[in-house]
């Protein structure tokens, strides 16, 4: 699997000896769904039409393009067998992946199973068993409702019910309407552009005033995306690569453990502050184009436009930019050299940092 900065896939070949393809890892949906076109879709048993409709991040619909069964997927040792899946056009997130898409794999696909990722360390374990009942503490409650998993967090004293989306980055997003009515450090600023099923769109980031907490585990006032496009709470990659997870589907159950495997597993976790150079690109996008660039960041002052094109960042090739390296960058304080190639002339440009959310 993918390790810990990126979203969570599997690579998988269709047949023995041949292309690989990522399948997401994504909790966030209900259904597996597999990209037209990859070889898998030419061994389906059976392909009929649907009335089903996929909705992204941002509640944009799109109808399902036909509904398939598939005699079997193998999965490292793992193997499935007679299951349907939706067959979509994919390559809207391309961009955002380093191999080529093969598909999603949703929930329904891990019913029978205890799902655990580890997304620090890039694993995930399938197996037969069960959780422990809930206690709060290490093993929350959970609910599928509408197809999505949500668990209880705590946002101060208040209760709310958040969707585990590992197929989303980021630590915790939120809509609008939640966000004006909780206590914040500040106001929302207009941050950076995420990557949805059906395009992309720019959000902003706030601190909250308050603290977050999931059974034992506590974030400090977490800096949170949002968006009035956003339906509901999610707990995305970024936040879950604290911790190893299980999920428990048909008991209802999920486990959050630390990762690590040391230290305290009740230390608060702080969120440290955001930063950025100050514009979006999508990362595996052959060409690298800039698609957005922030009012008054450092990018913006540096004379950086949209339709750029990014080779590299402070000498890092730009498809191999992860969070990691990002961090290490931002810390420095110092202008970033950013190679571009604008209108086929090569573009060197020294782009200060922006501190975003303190």
């Amino acid at each position: 699997m993918a390790p810990g900065g990126q979203l969570p896939y599997l690579l998988v070949a269709t047949d023995p000896g041949h292309r690989r393809y990522a399948f997401l890892i994504d909790t966030g949906a209900s259904v597996p769904v597999l990209h037209e076109g990859t070889p898998i879709t030419n061994r389906i048993r059976g392909r009929r039409k649907t009335d089903l409709v996929i909705r992204d991040a941002a509640a944009a619909t799109r109808p399902a393009q036909s509904l398939v069964t598939l005699d079997s997927l193998r999965l490292g040792g793992a193997r499935f067998e007679h299951f349907e899946a939706i067959a979509q056009d994919l390559s809207s997130i391309q961009p955002l992946l380093r191999h080529p898409i093969g598909g999603i794999l949703g929930l329904s696909l891990f019913w029978e199973h205890l799902l655990t990722l580890d997304l620090a360390r890039g694993r995930v374990v399938l197996e037969k068993g069960s959780l422990p009942p809930p206690d709060g503490i290490d093993v929350i409650p959970a609910r599928i409702r509408g197809g999505r998993l949500e668990v209880p967090i705590h946002i101060g004293q208040a209760e709310h019910w958040a969707q585990i989306d590992s197929g989303a980055g980021g630590l915790l997003s939120m809509p609008a309407s939640l966000v004006t009515s909780l206590p914040l450090r500040g106001s929302p600023v207009q941050s950076h552009m995420v990557g949805l099923l059906f395009g992309e769109q720019l959000v902003s980031s706030v601190r909250l005033g308050e603290d977050v907490r999931i059974g034992r585990h506590v974030f400090r006032a977490p800096i949170v995306s949002t968006s009035e496009h956003y339906g509901g709470i999610r707990i995305g990659a970024e936040m879950l690569n604290h911790f190893v997870v299980t999920i428990d589907q048909r008991r209802s159950a999920m486990q959050f453990t630390r990762g690590g495997g040391g230290g305290d597993p009740s230390a608060v976790i702080e969120s440290p502050p955001l930063k950025s150079l100050g514009f979006s690109y999508r990362p595996y996008d052959p060409a690298g184009r800039v698609v957005s660039v922030l009012p008054d960041s450092g990018a913006a002052r540096a004379g950086v436009r949209v339709g750029d094109e990014v080779r590299s960042v402070d000498g890092v090739p730009a498809g191999d930019l992860d969070s990691a390296r990002r961090a290490q960058i931002y810390e420095r304080n110092e202008p970033v050299r950013v190679d571009f190639v604008r209108d086929g002339v090569p573009l060197i440009v020294q782009v200060p940092v922006t501190l975003l959310v303190p």
